[in-house]
């Protein structure tokens, strides 16, 4: 029996984002973990590593007892590859170095987002290293390049022969929530092979007792804060959306309900978009707060730090967390507001299958659509706005999904009303702009969404504290048991897997399964 005593953990960068978030707090749970004797980190630019050795050294100074050897490596190997750069390395000797530094039969390598396309030469290494029974390695997927990344699916397709998901006795696939666990099973995976590993929820000290004469203060500094065209209701509710603004948190269709919400209620945005690719929706959603058409504050998260309003304090005299979001890997917004004891309103993902039971009597309510008047100039031009992006992915889809994509766009159109989040962020900013010059349409909106009107004004705060329920099933002990599964079935590994080759079946219905409209989304064009 071979006992994986060193773990390495494989990401691109160590840049803030959801998967940085998972590695940080995995590191707090295998740092507990007595099998370990050492974890190692490997990126590939130094860019915020500074916070992972932080948290390293925290770790040691508070253990107690056995502890693993916790270091981090930077590898510039593992970077995102640069069109205008070239490598000055090769898959043969990506895979000698990856070995002699890391391999061993004592060791396991946990990669994140092993396929994600921006390094085809890092993919296909840890590929040829797996066909091949020279290292055992766990693929932990968070996003697919099918699902609506088609640039980067190309990259890989054009640079690696064979399937993006090897069959192999040293590799192992785990995902993040249940919809992709059944998605791979149902993708011809053995499920012997085939893991959920849902992202572990760290214990938060609880909220110190709110005071009305602190939140009065957090409201008049948000206030004299705000912009001056801006609208601030001193007296509203402050809804939290604890996001950057980038395209697939849809942020205009939270600023839409508000304005429908028949009270005074904040709509308050913690961050920007920061990215070339977000920038130009960011500065639309700034726009549109700072013209008033969107109640609340955007990017608290950029006040000067002696304004008082840190993020602690926003989470603290918040009355409701909400997401408008289109599309999660996992969603701890959601298991957030738990733990920060908020009732929650959001739209809602297939992703959250998992964890709903959660939800089951707590303050929440979950919508799956919001509705605008349908006219049909709307349609026409959306009509020709998705036709013009079916044509721009076009070289990567079989004719048969682009055929079926059509169809489900003109079944889509026939519906009364359209879906607010299927729009151009340009088109969502001018419904905005019409809410306010039209109150004849406000008022159509309100009654195409009254049901979702009454039930979001009927949400209060949870009577009761859910959070054990919670960190029972997903704090740290419950992640290390759902990891060690994984690190056992390693042990007597099905002798099917040895020398079985995947045909592409796997890819040709992970591509079917993700070509649909709503991860087409004219947001992302």
């Amino acid at each position: 029996m071979k006992l994986h005593r060193d773990l390495i953990i494989f990401h691109y960068h160590l840049l803030p984002g959801g998967v940085c978030d998972v590695i940080r707090h995995s590191l707090k749970a295998f740092s507990q973990d007595p099998v370990f004797r050492t974890i190692t980190v490997v990126c590939g630019r130094e860019e915020n590593t500074s916070l992972i050795l932080k948290q390293m050294k925290q770790l040691e100074e508070s253990s107690s007892g056995i502890f693993p050897q916790l270091s981090l490596t930077v590898l510039p190997a593992l970077d995102y590859l640069r069109q205008d750069k070239q490598t000055d390395f090769s898959v043969k000797t990506l895979k000698k170095m990856l070995l002699d530094k890391f391999g061993g039969l004592e060791s396991v390598w946990l990669i994140h987002n092993y396929h994600l396309g921006k390094n085809w030469i890092f993919t296909k290494a840890l590929i040829e290293l797996g066909e091949k029974n020279q290292q055992n390695m766990i693929f932990q997927i968070h996003d697919f390049p099918e699902c609506g990344r088609f640039y980067n699916l190309k990259t890989l397709k054009d640079n690696i022969a064979g399937s993006l998901y090897p069959r192999s006795a040293s590799i192992r696939y785990c995902v993040i929530n249940k919809r992709d666990y059944n998605l791979l099973l149902q993708a011809g995976l053995d499920g012997s092979t085939v893991f959920l590993l849902e992202n572990p929820v760290l214990k938060e000290s609880e909220n110190s007792q709110e005071k009305k004469s602190d939140r009065e203060k957090l409201i008049g500094k948000l206030s004299g804060y705000a912009p001056s065209d801006g609208t601030f209701y001193k007296d509203g509710e402050l809804w939290l959306y604890p996001v950057r603004s980038i395209r697939r948190k849809n942020i205009l269709e939270a600023g839409l309900i508000v304005k429908m919400i028949e009270k005074p209620v904040n709509l308050v945005v913690t961050l920007p978009g920061i990215s070339s690719q977000e920038k130009n929706y960011s500065d639309i959603t700034e726009r549109a707060f700072a013209e008033g058409l969107i109640p609340g504050f955007w990017s608290t998260g950029l006040l000067a730090v002696d304004s008082g309003v840190s993020y602690e304090e926003m989470i603290r005299h918040s009355d409701l967390i909400f997401s408008s979001s289109i599309q999660e890997g996992f969603g701890y917004m959601y298991l957030n507001a738990i733990v920060w004891n908020k009732p929650l309103a959001a739209r809602y993902l297939d992703i959250m299958e998992g964890f709903l039971p959660l939800f089951e009597d707590y303050p929440c309510h979950f919508y799956d659509s919001v509705r605008i008047p349908g006219k049909k100039s709307l349609k026409e031009s959306m009509h020709n706005e998705y036709m013009e992006r079916f044509s721009g992915v076009q070289p990567e889809l079989p004719p048969l999904l682009k055929e079926s994509l059509i169809e489900e766009l003109d079944q889509f159109l026939k519906q009364d009303g359209v879906d607010f989040s299927y729009l151009t962020a340009l088109d969502q900013y001018s419904v905005l702009q019409s809410l306010i010059k039209d109150k004849g349409y406000l008022r159509e909106c309100r009654e195409l969404n009254r049901k979702l009107i009454v039930s979001l004004q009927s949400l209060s705060r949870p009577e009761e504290n859910h959070r054990e329920n919670l960190y029972e099933n997903y704090g740290l002990k419950s992640y290390n048991k759902s990891f060690h599964k994984i690190l056992n079935s390693f042990t007597e590994p099905p002798a099917e897997l040895l020398n079985q080759k995947e045909n592409g079946a796997t890819d040709d219905f992970l591509l079917k399964s993700f070509t649909k409209l709503e991860y087409m989304r004219l947001l992302y064009k």
